[in-house]
């Protein structure tokens, strides 16, 4: 009589490699022309959000990293399809959006094995002002002469030699200001505040 343990466990690692991970990435860079005083704009719908100003170039730099977890690599490329990084520019002002067509985790079933992650990392000239807004992540923003505004349902908020309004908000994670002049307005459900 076979083992009634055996035939559990072998039951169990066939169950798991039919629910094996996959991983999709995806990498994007776009530059834009500028000028001093002028505004970007950055709304998705989940990732990490950082933008550094750079004084050695008049544009805004943009370079995006993204990686889905899914169970077969069809299902990672259909949502990175179906949930495009959007880039446009109008006037003197640039936006970074996604618009979610596809729900962006799976049911409690499926959920666990769904993963997205992602990266925006922005250079903008150091006189421009800024919307940032992500639904999952944190935001970092450092060197700015203008006014700052951010975002983000679950992340950390970071601030660091802000010349002008800094307007900060998370629904869950800590928030740090530092060498910020001018009105700061922070805001956490759920972390500590540091100013200095």
């Amino acid at each position: 009589m076979k083992n009634p343990l055996a035939l559990l466990l072998l039951s169990a690692g066939a169950f798991s490699a039919s629910f094996a991970s996959a991983a999709t990435e995806e990498t994007l860079a776009k530059t834009f022309p500028v000028t001093p005083g002028g505004t970007l704009v950055v709304e998705v719908g989940f990732g990490s959000i950082e933008i550094v100003a750079d004084p050695a170039r008049p544009e805004v730099t943009a370079d995006v990293w993204r990686k889905i977890t899914r169970s077969d690599a069809a299902a990672e490329e259909s949502f990175l399809k179906e949930n495009p990084v959007e880039f446009v520019q109008d006037g003197n002002t640039v936006t970074i959006r996604t618009r979610a067509k596809t729900a962006l985790s799976g049911s409690w079933f499926s959920g666990w094995r769904n993963r997205n992650e992602a990266r925006y990392t922005v250079h903008v000239p150091p006189q421009f002002s800024t919307t940032l807004k992500t639904s999952g992540g944190s935001i970092a923003v450092t060197g700015l002469a203008g006014t700052v505004k951010a975002n983000t349902s679950g992340g950390a908020l970071d601030f660091a030699t802000i010349h002008g309004p800094v307007d900060g908000h998370t629904s869950g994670g800590s928030i740090k200001a530092v060498d910020c002049e001018g009105e700061v307005r922070l805001g956490t459900s759920g972390g500590g505040i540091h100013v200095s």
